[in-house]
């Protein structure tokens, strides 16, 4: 492969993985690549690029998509030549401007509010690929393909919540290890975990409705919740969590509160089981109703596993949203939530409008896949593994830069939160992480006002183990030459 200059530019809203997918389209179409030419490995050019391989991963993956690469037996080939290329190619059509009142006044205020920049760093918060559970999920779906289809379960008209059979599954699965109570008339099945957050933004948010926001926070909440038209108040949050008792100072009359508990977006802290019930006695003294988001639940490290808000609501007060994207993204996207009873009839009617059905082989797949024992097989066996990187990576960046960096050693998830005391900017800070192949994330754009600088998210476990040391010995030698 000729040698090819791509530039990268940290400080663009564009993703890195979109801006290295475009340089190598045109490397293509220009004729730099040529059709037939062997592609280098993702590993070789993460490592000539200094970007993480799951960048280089959905870059790739892109150009396979679009017809640029083939893939065959895990090697990568050019397959479309510049003249290739000429043939989809036509003359560009002006294009006339879309009149201001075209669309709704949702869709302006979506189009104010721009899409998070959701880092392919993160992996879009999800398992880092190697790791997923893909021979058990295969053996499953093979079986129910060889069982053939039950026109009866695969009618386009079936129960419009969900499969019955995940429902009772995610029941039991979910009072067993996240001690809710729930019952499977009140689990609803969903697409994914956009689809239910849009389903509860519809069902309980008017325009002008005052919703509370962990600051920082959930970048895409905010954005959900700020196209229905809501007025957004920011809320504290600390090593605890978010801060309860100041919820009281919002002078606003509050609708609802959006929180993720059990491992609050960045910072990773958990709430503790103090403010889980003063949130409870906050919702019964205001009529706020709790929006608990179950995201990252599985990953627990310093501590045990607290009860969901929801399963110490005695006032009927928490709408509970959850996947399994944490444990199964890309292979499966389904996502629930769990009502209380009195919305059920509320709840029926608009999923009935909004989203009907959700396939359903892919339902029968993971209620087997949870009543078997795959998901707490997969999940004991990662706990165990993203608990050794995580020590790893702790043990790592306290060697590296001693005092100058902060973490939150308590927190929970796949992420791990990090401050650096450093004279660095920001973008000087990326340009290290990209050069020492370290996955680093600006907090910037998680915070609704007065974010922290220099304030960062390690995705450990993407980082395999016997790397770790040497990543982030070159990430500190970029930004304090005199400790090598």
């Amino acid at each position: 492969m000729v040698d090819i200059p791509i530039v990268l530019d940290s400080s663009s809203e564009k993703p890195i993985y979109v801006q290295l997918y475009e340089a190598l389209r045109r490397a293509i179409s220009d004729g730099q690549l040529k059709a037939g030419e062997t592609f280098p490995s993702t590993r070789d050019l993460s490592r000539k690029l200094g970007v993480s391989r799951h960048t280089v991963l959905k870059a790739t993956e892109l150009l396979v998509g679009h017809g640029y690469l083939e893939s065959n037996n895990q090697t990568l080939r050019v397959i479309r030549s510049e003249d290739h290329q000429a043939q989809f190619q036509s003359e560009p059509r002006p294009v006339a401007a879309l009149p201001p009142d075209a669309v709704s006044r949702f869709a302006r205020r979506v189009v104010e509010q721009p899409a998070p920049n959701l880092s392919a760093e993160l992996n879009y918060g999800a398992s880092p690929f190697e790791e997923l559970p893909v021979d058990q999920w295969r053996k499953i779906l093979l079986k129910h393909l060889r069982d053939g289809f039950n026109p009866i379960e695969f009618e386009v008209v079936g129960d419009r919540l969900g499969y019955m059979p995940l429902r009772e599954a995610i029941a039991a699965y979910l009072n067993r290890f996240r001690s809710l109570r729930c019952h499977p008339e009140n689990v609803v099945i969903f697409a994914g975990p956009s689809s239910a957050l849009d389903f509860v933004t519809r069902m309980m948010v008017d325009p002008g409705d005052t919703v509370i926001l962990e600051n920082p926070g959930f970048q895409v909440a905010r954005r959900a919740f700020s196209a229905a038209g809501a007025s957004i108040a920011p809320a504290d949050v600390d090593a605890e969590g978010v801060v309860v008792e100041k919820l009281y100072d919002i002078a606003q009359e509050p609708k609802l509160i959006y929180v993720t508990p059990a491992h609050q977006d960045p910072t990773g802290a958990v709430l503790s089981m103090e403010r889980r019930k003063a949130l409870v006695e906050w919702s019964k003294r205001t009529g706020g109703f709790i929006v608990e988001d179950g995201f990252d639940s599985e990953y627990w490290y310093k501590m045990r596993p607290l009860p969901a808000i929801q399963g110490v609501d005695d006032n009927d007060c928490v709408v509970y949203l959850s996947s399994f994207w944490r444990a199964l993204f890309p292979v499966s996207r389904v996502a629930f939530a769990i009502f209380p009873e009195r919305w059920m009839p509320v709840v029926r009617e608009l999923k009935s409008l909004l989203e009907r059905e959700v396939p359903v082989l892919e339902q029968k797949v993971i209620a087997d896949f949870l009543l078997e024992g795959y998901m707490e097989r997969h999940l004991r066996k990662s706990h165990r593994l993203y608990a050794h990187r995580r020590q790893e990576m702790i043990i790592a960046l306290t060697k590296q830069f001693g005092s100058r960096v902060s973490m939150a050693k308590e927190s929970s998830g796949m992420n791990l939160l990090i401050e650096l005391n450093l004279d660095n900017s920001e973008e000087e800070i990326l340009d290290a992480a990209r050069q020492s192949n370290l996955p680093l994330v600006s907090t910037r754009e998680y915070y609704i006002v007065n974010p922290l600088p220099r304030q960062f998210l390690i995705p450990f476990a993407h980082i395999d183990e016997t790397q770790i040391l040497p990543i982030t010995k070159a990430f500190a030698t970029a930004l304090l030459p005199q400790t090598v």
